[in-house]
């Protein structure tokens, strides 16, 4: 008796185990955040003397749009922040070098990027940009910085 009533709640569980499984990870896929990349061009932070040397980049997260770093008038963009405003990223990069960053979980509402960078000729650049994340559409980010200048481009997912 006790083999076919084995067989026959095996059986059940076997053939009826959607019943018990969650839904596809597809119904229910949790939005990953958005790559960011880092692009330095070959002409990146161009020297008085036309050479390009390496770029101070951070990066910060923000709730809310409107963040400036403390040092952005003083061209130390990237200056030590309190630790309130510690940036996700402050590093050093290299022209024709790229940089990919991974952003917190933290896609289900709006969120906004601030990058800095801290150029060789400051007060002719463009060395702050803030960037808006809309939706978890948002595949990628791309950065790039070519001679003093920062710039953006949001891809979406297909």
């Amino acid at each position: 008796m006790h083999l076919p009533g084995c067989l026959v709640i095996g059986a059940l569980l076997l053939s009826g185990c959607s019943l018990f499984a969650a839904d596809s990870a597809s119904d229910h896929a949790v939005p990953q955040p958005p790559a960011l990349s880092l692009t330095a061009a070959l002409n990146s932070n161009l020297s008085p003397g036309g050479i390009a040397q390496p770029t101070r980049v951070c990066v910060w997260q923000r709730a809310q749009p409107g963040f400036i770093p403390d040092g952005v008038f003083s061209g130390a963009t990237c200056q030590l922040q309190s630790d309130a405003n510690a940036p996700l990223f402050n590093d050093i990069i290299a022209p024709g070098m790229q940089r990919s960053l991974h952003l917190p979980d933290t896609v289900t509402t709006p969120f906004w990027l601030v990058i800095g960078a801290e150029f060789q000729q400051y007060g002719s650049s463009q060395s702050l940009i803030e960037i808006r994340v809309a939706n978890a559409d948002a595949e990628k980010i791309i950065v790039s910085i070519n001679d003093q200048t920062l710039a953006s481009k949001i891809y979406n997912k297909d």
